[in-house]
């Protein structure tokens, strides 16, 4: 066979997640998030019956006791009964659209507009009146009856058009057999489109309620403020991209084609990594299909090509193989750019005009074994969503020859993608959006769509991993991109912080940004065998073993801002120090700093460096990077 295994190894695997590192900062990993949204909603359940109560205990003090004070209280456990029961009734409802029970749905939601619609009339009456006056406590006593009636507002406009259109919800009416439901896509736009003004009022008339006195209250107001903010800007970015994802579909008889690209991110590029195999899909009416993944040498002259499109700067900054190297175009931070060049590279090896091109790694396909099972290959290996990433990037290079690993990986892209495909139908629907939300969070399931509308659309859904261009919302980024061919990028992890900001006196802000880029490969393992493809070659040239790697390195400032008082600091250095020298440069109008820097096993780089944002920027600084590896997926260390 020629799959032939170097050594037999005996490796012992803990169950890895699948959630992996959050794409940014001050963010805890994903995995994290469904645990704090349901810690988050049952703290909502509660503080509504605390709420009641101190009220209860300052109305009754301020009135000075007596039939007001007697009434006030009586009244207050009566909106604290409807409240228990309204929040109970709305986790209901959420069950039964996980559930896609529509009756259950239905029955929910008119729960929660009797008790919205009983609170409302029971704190209509002249005792909350009167407490509404009452100095120091009447705002909150204000903010509480508004939020019963946000509340009636949302149960009746909102809610209960949505359980009259409740077979729309069963989201697993979506997708069946390799095919995506357009009339229910549709219907489904429709309906969220009619629910977003209410939220969008429910939002505004909660985040303009003044902050509450009493911290009970505060307790109540902040989490709905929050919830509701949230998902009203949700919404504003996802309906874009529903009104177009018919189109996208093949709606109406049309063929719509995509490029589909493979990331081998243990060969870190900017944003993703080394292309090794391209595929396509088409849609029509719905209906998907695979046309299997191929190595990209085999279809692109990969190597000294023709040049495809990158412009000077883009050429000056990230070097000319970004323009003919056709595996690395994604070294340019921005997918808008890297997607335009593919587009531009198919066409010119005449396999077609697409309409777009998407982008995945390893790690999105092990997500995805979770939703469809396992693999077996005909590499004798079976691969699940808890060894996916580590067997296509690391694992096989020590038990084949570089061909035999490619073809194992693309091998898995194969029949991952084939699987999702034939399981439309009986997959987690809410998961499966799920996972592919987290995934484009992270920049490793990605798309440009050939479109400039529908783009748009893309980039403002989160999709697109363009650079920050607003001014009000700074985001500042941290790209490294390998230069020797090298996938023992395997071993990197990039670890960031953002400190307090300076307010300086034209209104910008100064935030210290902390980025750390750690190799964490054991010195010792290069001291043994190491497979060609770990290897970089870099040991004939400086003081360094076989798994140093040489990475191109760019940070970009945000929009109307600049980088200042750049310092980089080696950690636990076992060669001489070179020094890391630093270019100021730019890209597309943002200011850029840019160095050739070497990395050896159990190095670590920290880069200590200033962000001045412009004074336009409303929102905290945002720092995005490249994706790399997630440090649970190196949880086995059998190899570090």
């Amino acid at each position: 066979m020629p799959w032939k295994k170097r050594r037999s190894r005996s490796h012992t695997t803990d169950d890895v997640s699948s959630s992996q590192q959050v794409y940014g900062l001050n963010s805890k990993p994903h995995h994290n998030r469904s645990h704090r949204s349901h810690h988050h909603h049952r703290r909502s359940g509660s503080t509504a019956a605390i709420l009641v109560i101190v009220l209860l205990m300052v109305f009754a003090a301020c009135a000075g006791g007596g039939v007001y004070a007697y009434n006030l209280y009586n009244s207050a456990k009566v909106v604290k009964g409807h409240a228990q029961d309204a929040m109970a009734s709305l986790k209901d409802c959420m069950k039964a659209v996980k559930a896609t029970d529509a009756n259950a749905f239905d029955q929910s939601v008119h729960k929660v507009s009797d008790d919205a619609h009983a609170m409302q009339q029971e704190l209509s009456k002249t005792s909350w009146v009167v407490a509404s006056n009452i100095p120091f406590v009447g705002s909150d006593v204000r903010s509480v009856r508004t939020i019963s009636d946000v509340m009636v507002d949302l149960a009746d406009n909102g809610l209960v058009p949505l359980s009259q259109s409740s077979d729309v919800l069963n989201l697993s009416t979506l997708m069946q057999d390799s095919t995506v439901n357009i009339d229910a896509l549709r219907s489904l736009s429709d309906v969220i489109r009619e629910a977003h003004p209410v939220i969008t009022r429910s939002a505004d008339t909660v985040e303009s309620l003044p902050p509450a006195r009493i911290k009970q209250i505060g307790d109540v107001l902040e989490p709905a403020r929050e919830a509701l903010t949230s998902a009203s800007g949700a919404l504003n970015h996802v309906l874009p991209m529903l009104e177009y994802l018919p189109d996208m579909l093949g709606a109406d008889g049309q063929k719509k084609t995509y490029l589909v690209l493979g990331n081998n991110i243990a060969e870190i590029h900017a944003i993703g990594g080394f292309v090794g195999m391209v595929g396509t899909i088409t849609a029509e009416d719905g209906h998907l299909s695979l046309e299997e993944f191929i190595k990209t040498n085999v279809v692109l002259d990969q190597n000294g090509g023709a040049r495809v499109g990158a412009t000077e700067e883009e050429i000056d900054l990230f070097g000319p193989r970004c323009d003919t190297n056709h595996g690395d175009i994604n070294i340019i931070p921005d997918f808008s750019r890297v997607g335009e060049l593919y587009y531009n590279i198919w066409d010119m090896y005449e396999h077609g005009t697409v309409d777009g091109v998407l982008s995945f790694d390893s790690v999105f396909l092990q997500d995805m074994l979770g939703l469809v099972g396992s693999i077996d290959t005909s590499f004798g290996e079976t691969v699940d969503s808890t060894n996916a990433t580590r067997m296509t990037l690391n694992e096989s290079l020590f038990m084949w020859e570089p061909d035999d690993c490619d073809d194992f990986y693309k091998e898995i892209a194969n029949k991952t993608f084939e699987r999702v495909l034939d399981k439309l139908g009986s997959i987690d629907t809410l998961e499966f959006l799920n996972i592919i939300v987290k995934n484009a969070d992270e920049g490793r399931c990605i798309a440009w769509l050939a479109d400039p509308a529908a783009e748009e659309a893309v980039k403002v859904a989160g999709f697109g991993l363009s650079l920050g261009h607003d001014p009000k919302k700074p985001t500042t980024g941290f790209y490294i991109s390998d230069n020797m061919a090298s996938k023992a990028g395997y071993y990197l992890s990039i670890d960031s912080s953002v400190g307090e900001p300076t307010v300086n006196p034209d209104g910008s802000k100064s935030y210290p940004v902390t980025v750390a880029l750690t190799h964490n490969a054991d010195p010792d393992l290069a001291k043994g065998e190491v497979p060609s493809y770990l290897s970089s070659g870099l040991q004939n040239q400086y003081e360094v073993s076989r798994l140093s790697l040489r990475e191109e390195t760019t940070i970009l400032a945000p929009e109307g801002g600049r980088i200042e008082n750049l310092t980089s600091e080696y950690q636990n250095l076992s060669r001489p120090d070179y020094g890391i020298n630093w270019a100021e440069k730019s890209y597309q109008g943002l200011d850029a700093w840019h160095t050739e820097l070497i990395i050896d096993a159990g190095e670590s780089i920290i880069f200590n460096y200033t962000v001045v944002t412009s004074p336009e920027a409303n929102e905290p600084l945002r720092v995005v990077h490249s994706p790399v590896v997630p440090h649970e997926v190196r949880e086995d260390e059998s190899r570090l």
